[in-house]
């Protein structure tokens, strides 16, 4: 079967209801082989295909499209596409401008009012930035549908079908991506300002004298540099927006998926491991504090940071090779399994 040709026939069955996906792949092959000579060329398949129309123009036909929708089942699938992209970024604009501005009014918040702010402020942005991208998005593919409704097939090739998936390729839950992004994104904020602010909220506390339940913090536990791991925060959060983004626009976990997330976790083991093996954010005072409180020697101490500390480091070396050489095995698996017949892509 000729490549073209079914890539032909995937782009229009994709944009189909399900039912009628194998009853109109059948009609299709059928007619454009019916059409085609003995060992085609791809200038003669070319002409076939183009003689036959758009797939989008095609899959309309098969889904009677002649009555008046907002959005024609010709443009259904892009706009939906493209719907998802702008809802997600411009809410998780929102939703970020939003979680920011809470930290800028005051500095005074609670752990439990600040994570309840937060939650409320992000949510109520993210809602608001995707009705707005919704109603920006329904209005564009609304003028393209009347402006364009009268032209006719333009020059198109046969090189821009696309590519028909893999069998093997596991699908993607969008709601999942989304969901997850913004609970990382929630959280990434968090930590932002509980770093800013760490002197407020880590190190050692006391009850203040003559209360049974209020804490003062006696002495922080982080000095001020600690603040330039902020840097690699954002740069996790414009990682995973740039992850999310993409998995938008597939429907199944590729090649390039699987390695970009694999990186991305590589990557978090590591900077987790510098956050909590790096000697120089510690405050060296924070010791004497807990040697003067608790009785224990200051050698000793020492010596349960050092060894907490080289414990971390080899957890973190046998997270990362664990996940190194989960990497790779999804790698090598996708590679064996990624010949599948695309026959089967709709059984």
């Amino acid at each position: 079967m000729n490549k073209y040709v079914e890539r032909y026939v995937y782009d229009v069955t994709r944009r189909i209801n399900e039912n009628q996906r194998q009853d109109v792949k059948k009609e299709l092959l059928t007619n454009i082989y019916d059409m085609l000579p003995d060992n085609p060329s791809d200038l003669e398949v070319e002409k076939v295909l183009k003689d036959l129309g758009k797939p989008r123009e095609i899959a309309a036909r098969y889904n009677n499209s002649t009555n008046n929708y907002l959005i024609s089942p010709s443009y259904y699938d892009d706009y939906i596409r493209i719907l998802k992209i702008a809802a997600v970024s411009l809410g998780l604009f929102v939703m970020v401008v939003n979680v920011l501005s809470i930290f800028f009014v005051s500095k005074n918040y609670g752990v439990i009012e600040l994570i309840t702010n937060v939650l409320s402020k992000g949510i109520s942005g993210l809602i608001e930035g995707a009705i707005t991208a919704a109603l920006i998005v329904t209005i564009i593919f609304v003028i393209i549908e009347r402006t364009t409704a009268k032209e006719k097939n333009k020059d198109w090739k046969i090189t821009d079908l696309p590519n028909i998936p893999k069998t093997n390729e596991k699908p993607i839950n969008k709601i999942n991506v989304i969901v997850s992004f913004v609970f990382n994104t929630l959280f990434t904020v968090l930590f932002i300002y509980l770093i800013i602010n760490h002197s407020k909220h880590f190190g050692w506390y006391e009850l203040v004298e003559g209360s049974k339940s209020q804490l003062k913090l006696v002495e922080p536990l982080f000095l001020d540099n600690i603040k330039y791991f902020i840097i690699g925060f954002i740069f996790f959060a414009a990682y995973e927006l740039g992850l999310t983004l993409y998995q938008l626009t597939i429907n199944n976990k590729n090649l390039a998926y699987i390695i970009a997330n694999g990186i991305k976790e590589l990557l978090t083991v590591v900077f987790v491991t510098l956050i909590l093996t790096t000697k120089a954010i510690i405050n060296p005072n924070i010791f004497a504090t807990i040697s003067d409180k608790t009785g224990e020697t200051l050698t000793n101490i020492n010596k349960i940071y050092e060894l907490a500390t080289t414990g971390i480091i080899i957890i973190g070396i046998i997270i990362f090779l664990s996940y190194f050489a989960y990497l790779v095995y999804q790698i090598i698996k996708y590679g064996k399994n990624n010949g599948k017949n695309w026959e089967s892509y709709y059984n």
